[in-house]
């Protein structure tokens, strides 16, 4: 082999090596974006099922302290609700209740506020938030 055809193949070689490490980090950031993208998707259907939730205590409504009121501290394990994604991702959601309010025109109640997080190296980012309006039955 000549010098000529030594250097044309370790020329393919190299344009072969940076095809391959092009394709390969391309791949992986696409990876990266659909892991991030469930997870906010995951964060979205979660907080919507603390809502469902909080819509379904209408009939609860004087006891709504006692079974939600505690969920409010994200750095307390035991005062929030905690959840486990498809992709071992940890989510919790804490429940904030606002006083009795007009929610309606001419309808009284309360508004739940329910905040999702996400949890990244050990500190939770907020990843979405809801309002569930508690109508009190008369």
């Amino acid at each position: 082999m000549s010098y000529s055809q030594t250097l044309l193949s370790l020329g393919a070689i190299t344009i072969f090596m940076y095809l391959s490490i092009s394709v390969n980090r391309s791949y992986l950031l696409a990876t990266e974006q659909t892991v991030d993208h469930q997870l906010e998707l995951d964060a979205i259907n979660y907080g919507n099922s603390v809502s469902e939730l909080m819509y379904s205590q209408i009939k609860n409504y004087a006891t709504l302290d006692a079974n939600y009121g505690g969920f409010s501290n994200i750095n307390n394990p035991i005062n929030r609700l905690n959840f486990t994604t498809s992709i071992r991702n940890e989510l919790s959601a804490t429940i904030t209740l606002s006083a009795e309010q007009e929610v309606l025109q001419g309808v009284n109640g309360r508004v739940a506020t329910i905040t999702v997080y996400a949890w990244e190296n050990g500190i939770p980012i907020q990843k979405t938030q809801h309002l569930a309006p508690i109508i009190a039955l008369q």
